[in-house]
């Protein structure tokens, strides 16, 4: 039979959208009749592709239109479509997308009105308004804006400080600010981490730290990281005294957790420095719901850099460990550094830059853990396509870390998923493969992801067991 001949005409373009108004008055007209998120994103992109421009929509900094009429025109339509400022329904204290994006242009503007604009907003009593502009105007990164932020800082609010420090981030990984703008922001915030200025209110109880104290640490270490260092390290800091004093052991003992802070962290520490901190510590009540995890953090520290007085400190204590589980898992945690143990929850997350480096059974066992944390996120059918070419690896470390069921039944779901080719899938031909079954799964197969998702909870415990027993295969 004859193949039908190839149609010549090519399916229409999609009209363009008509241009945008160029008198200020019309534009601001349009604006106010747009009544749904799409309707401004769909101005925004316009205005963009006007400045034959990528849209900076879902982007977080963008080019701006070089010339000069084009940016002038460029600014006033993005202070018009962002006069009044949309939030997200979904999440209320999010801005839309559109809105954001269109902010986000007028930082690169460096424009002044917008300037003004959100130092207006930051005594909005929309709380979620004033934050975004508070964060904003420390991206600006402008120096006569500083009055407004430093009164904003001495206010010490909790919500208003973390929006700040944010913002900071932004500007300094983006390169906004003016000369001498972080630098005086810096000393202003560093003085939380001192003990000299403090927020007024308790902390969060759902994390063993001070999120505004960690916050502006995370701040501090990003602009000079070894200076960063050297300060939490300190008697400024590491004095009992200082409220800041529990969170800066929590980041010098995270650090010291890292392969590439530890001896940094172990030169900063002066021998005894954290003898007062383990002693502030101890003595808290054991119905304190943090006590283990700050234990463990000024333990770890004090093996790093005290080592004689906390082992002995450590052989002490473990005769107090039957009553105690939490003080169990804090010597178990600590014995591990002593023994340059490595954690398994870090070298899994390495996993991807680990993997050509460590050789069989060790780069199996992460494989095996690294999977597992893929499948707790998204579900076994979904790991399979996005990272169907590992399950090989991944079975195989199941079984060296004891768990043959969980790898009997990740070999069970692999099988019914790539077939006879399964041993050897690619990464292409896993994505390939599974899109094409993961939107209505076979009933096998849907039983078989089910059947290994029950079992993945307790690989970890199993990993963390392995890596102990043999340590050296995981040390780089």
């Amino acid at each position: 039979m004859p193949r039908p001949a190839k149609s010549n005409t090519k399916p229409a373009r999609k009209p363009e959208p008509p241009a945008h108004p160029v008198d200020p008055a019309a534009f601001a007209t349009l604006v106010r009749t747009l009544r749904t998120a799409k309707q401004r994103e769909a101005v925004y992109e316009q205005m963009c592709r006007e400045f034959r421009r990528h849209s900076a929509l879902y982007m977080t900094s963008s080019p701006t239109p070089g010339d000069p009429a084009q940016r002038q025109l460029f600014e006033e339509r993005a202070l018009e479509l962002t006069r009044e400022p949309q939030f997200h329904p979904t999440f209320p204290d999010s801005l839309e997308f559109a809105i954001q994006s269109a902010w986000r242009d007028l930082i690169s503007l460096r424009s002044r009105r917008f300037a003004e604009r959100l130092i207006e907003w930051t005594d909005s009593p929309d709380e979620a308004l004033a934050l975004e502009a508070m964060q904003h105007l420390v991206y600006l990164g402008r120096l006569e804006d500083l009055p407004t932020l430093t009164a904003i800082i001495a206010r010490g609010d909790r919500r208003q400080i973390l929006a700040l420090v944010d913002g900071c981030e932004l500007a300094v990984i983006n390169s906004r600010t003016q000369p001498g703008f972080s630098d005086v922001l810096q000393e202003l915030l560093t003085r939380f981490v001192l003990g000299t200025s403090a927020c007024p209110g308790a902390p969060s109880d759902e994390i063993p730290s001070d999120e505004v104290i960690f916050s502006i640490i995370s701040l501090l270490l990003l602009r000079n990281r070894r200076a960063a260092i050297r300060l939490l390290a300190s008697n400024k800091v590491l004095r009992p005294d200082n409220p800041a004093m529990l969170t800066a052991v929590r980041w010098l003992a995270l650090l010291a957790s890292w392969d590439t802070d530890v001896q940094t962290v172990r030169r900063a520490i002066k021998p005894g420095a954290i003898r007062p901190v383990y002693q502030a510590v101890s003595s808290r009540p054991a119905t304190d719901r943090w006590r283990s995890s700050h234990l463990t953090d000024a333990l770890t520290l004090g093996a790093l850099t005290d080592p004689a007085f906390f082992a002995a400190e450590i052989q002490a204590l473990r005769a107090r460990t039957s009553e105690d589980p939490e003080l169990r898992r804090a010597i178990a945690t600590v014995t591990r550094t002593l023994r340059a143990t490595p954690t398994a929850a870090i070298l899994v997350n390495r996993f991807p830059s680990l993997r050509k480096r460590l050789q069989p059974p060790a780069a199996q066992v992460l494989a095996a853990g690294y999977f597992v944390l893929q499948v707790m996120g998204d579900g076994l059918a979904a790991t399979l396509r996005t990272h169907g070419n590992l399950w090989p690896a991944a079975a195989r470390g199941l079984e060296l870390i004891g768990k043959r069921s969980a790898s009997t039944a990740l070999t069970k779901a692999a099988t019914l998923a790539f077939g006879p080719q399964a041993a050897s899938i690619t990464s292409r031909q896993a994505m390939k493969q599974m899109s094409a079954l993961i939107e209505q799964l076979p009933p096998q197969l849907d039983k078989a992801c089910t059947r290994f998702e029950d079992l993945s909870e307790t690989v970890f415990p199993a990993m963390e067991r392995y890596i102990d027993r043999q340590p050296a295969p995981f040390r780089l």
